[in-house]
C-alpha cells in the first residue's frame, strides 16, 4: 500500500500539560508514558525545548496580529479636524499582515521579530501631519502614529484537531479599563451587563463577582476571585506574571495592569463554568464542562482594553452555539450597494436638540445640517458613546444617520440628518404623491436626491389593470367566437 506509516511516537494534536509544582510541560506518548517537551527557565525568561519538544512543536504554528495606535483626523465642514484615538490592524497593512512562526521558536524571539518588522515598516513613513507620522495614506481620513500609546501584540496559537483548526487567541493586553465606551457596532449591545460600565477598579474582577452566580446567588467574593486568579496566573504563566515592561524588562503583576482573557478562561475551567470569549464579534475561545453544575454561563467580548460581559441568558446561549474562528480584519468603512426600503419617513421623526438627554431617548429623530450632526456626535463621545455611523458621501462629516444603542435597553435611538431646505423637499414629496397617486417617502434626502427618487418612481412600470368581462365580450362578439377557437 502506498501510504505513509503512522507516527507511533505521539499524537501531534494533543496539548502539552504542566505538572503541579514543576516548570516543565509533558506530553503522552502512544505507549502511555509521559515525557517532557519543554522547561521554563526563570533566568532568561524562555522555554528550553527537549529533542522531543522540537519535534512536537515543529508541527504547530503561532500567528501574530498587531494593533497600531493612531490618531484619526476627521475633517469638518469648515476644513478643521476632529481628532480621535483609533487603531489600525496589521491585517489591513499589506507590508505587515499576519505574521506566522513555528511554535518551537521561543515567544521572546517571535515577539522581537514582530517588533522589528513593525518598526521597520514605521521607519518608511516620512510624511507628517501636525507633528505625527502619516501611516495610512489612502484613507479619506488621514491617520498618524500615536506615540503616547503602546503597540498591542496578539499571539494566536494554532493546532490541528479533528481535521479543523483550533485557534486560541492569546490577546496580550490588560483588560482593566475602568471608564469603558459603549460601541454601538458591537454584537448585541443591548445584552451587555450594565455592571461592566461601573467604575469599580479592575473591570474583570468586578464583573465576575456580580455575574457568576449559582442558583441566583453570587458565587464568590472579590477576595476569593483574586485568589483564584492568582492560581490561574501561576498555572498559565511561568513566574506568575503575564506582562513585561519592555523598557525596564521587568514583570508586571496582573493586579496593577489587568486580567488576561486566558486567565478568565483558566479560572472557569478550574471551577467547571461554561465560558466563551469573543473578539471582533467572533468566538475565539470557549470552554464547556462535561456536566452542568447550576453555575451561570459566562460570555465576554474583548474590545480595546475592556472586557464586556454579557448578561442576557438568550444571548449567551446563542454565543455558545457559535464555532471558534479566526476573526478577519475589521473594516473601517463598508459600502452599501443596494439601498433598503425606509421603514419610517420624516413625518414620523421628532425634532432633536443637541442639549437634550441623548441617552434617555428612544425612537427616530432628526437634526438639520451636517454641523448639528457632528455636534451631536461629539456630545455622544463626551458621554463615552460611539454611535454606529452611516454616511451619504465620501467624507466623515457627510453623516446620514447615527444609531445609538445602550446596554440594558432594547430600544435604539436613530438620529437622521436632513438638509437645511428639508421642508421644501417634504412639501414637494407631498404634492408629488397627490398628483401621481404614488407613495414616495421623504427620508431626509437633498433636493437633488429627492428629484432623482421622484424620477425613478415615475419610470417604474405601472400595474396592468385586468380587462373586465364586459370589455372581453365586446371583443368576442364581432369575431363570432373565432378567438376562443383559435381561428383569429
Amino acid at each position: 500500500m502506498n501510504e505513509e506509516a503512522p507516527n507511533r511516537k505521539f499524537d501531534p494534536n494533543q496539548t502539552a500539560v504542566q505538572k503541579p509544582r514543576t516548570r516543565s510541560e509533558f506530553i503522552t506518548l502512544r505507549d502511555g508514558t509521559s515525557h517532557k517537551v519543554r522547561t521554563w527557565s526563570p533566568v532568561d525568561n524562555t522555554w528550553k525545548l527537549s529533542k522531543l519538544g522540537l519535534d512536537f512543536y515543529s508541527q504547530k504554528s503561532d500567528r501574530w496580529l498587531v494593533r497600531i495606535p493612531v490618531r484619526a483626523f476627521l475633517k469638518r465642514a469648515n476644513n478643521t479636524y476632529h481628532i480621535k484615538e483609533d487603531w489600525v490592524e496589521s491585517t489591513s497593512i499589506p507590508a505587515i499582515g499576519e505574521m506566522a512562526f513555528q511554535a518551537s521558536m521561543p515567544e521572546a524571539a517571535q515577539r522581537a521579530e514582530v517588533r522589528r518588522m513593525v518598526q521597520s515598516w514605521l521607519s518608511t513613513k516620512t510624511e507628517e501631519l501636525q507633528g505625527g507620522q502619516i501611516i495610512m495614506e489612502g484613507d479619506y481620513d488621514p491617520k498618524t502614529y500615536d506615540t503616547t500609546r503602546a503597540i498591542e501584540y496578539s499571539r494566536e496559537v494554532t493546532s490541528i484537531a479533528d481535521g479543523g483548526a483550533l485557534v486560541t487567541a492569546a490577546i496580550d493586553r490588560p483588560l482593566n479599563y475602568t471608564r469603558p465606551w459603549v460601541f454601538c457596532d458591537m454584537y448585541d449591545v443591548h445584552s451587555l451587563a450594565e455592571e461592566g460600565f461601573e467604575p469599580e477598579g479592575n473591570c474583570v474582577v468586578h464583573q465576575l463577582g456580580l455575574l457568576v452566580r449559582k442558583k441566583g446567588r453570587p458565587l464568590w467574593s472579590r477576595e476569593a476571585i483574586e485568589a483564584y486568579l492568582d492560581q490561574a496566573c501561576l498555572a498559565l504563566y511561568a513566574g506568575g506574571d503575564p506582562y513585561y515592561d519592555e523598557e525596564t524588562d521587568t514583570p508586571l503583576n496582573w493586579r496593577n495592569v489587568g486580567v488576561t482573557a486566558r486567565m478568565v478562561l483558566e479560572l472557569c475551567k478550574l471551577h467547571e463554568i461554561p465560558v466563551h470569549v469573543l473578539w471582533h464579534d467572533h468566538v475565539v475561545e470557549s470552554f464547556t464542562p462535561a456536566c452542568h453544575n447550576d453555575v451561570s454561563r459566562q460570555a465576554l467580548h474583548i474590545r480595546g482594553d475592556h472586557a464586556y460581559f454579557y448578561k442576557d441568558a438568550h444571548t449567551k446561549a446563542w454565543i455558545a452555539r457559535q464555532a471558534q474562528v479566526v476573526p478577519a480584519a475589521r473594516a473601517t468603512e463598508t459600502m452599501k450597494i443596494a439601498p433598503r426600503a425606509p421603514e419610517t419617513d420624516w413625518s414620523e421623526w421628532g425634532a432633536l436638540q443637541v442639549d437634550d438627554d441623548l441617552l434617555g431617548l428612544s425612537g427616530h429623530f432628526y437634526l438639520v445640517g451636517e454641523a448639528e450632526m457632528l455636534k451631536c456626535r461629539t456630545a455622544l463621545h463626551h458621554q463615552r458613546v460611539c454611535p454606529k455611523i452611516y454616511l451619504n458621501g465620501p467624507c466623515a462629516q457627510n453623516i446620514k444617520s447615527m444609531i445609538v444603542k445602550r446596554p440594558g435597553r432594547k430600544e435604539d435611538m436613530i438620529i437622521h440628518g436632513v438638509p437645511v431646505d428639508y421642508e421644501v423637499c417634504a412639501a414637494f414629496v407631498e404634492r408629488f404623491n397627490q398628483a401621481t397617486g404614488r407613495s414616495l417617502k421623504y427620508c431626509g434626502e437633498s433636493p437633488g436626491a429627492i428629484m432623482a427618487g421622484a424620477f425613478e418612481e415615475l419610470t417604474k412600470p405601472t400595474k396592468r389593470h385586468e380587462t373586465s368581462q364586459e370589455m372581453r365580450q365586446l371583443d368576442y362578439d364581432p369575431l363570432g367566437g373565432s378567438c376562443a377557437t383559435g381561428g383569429h
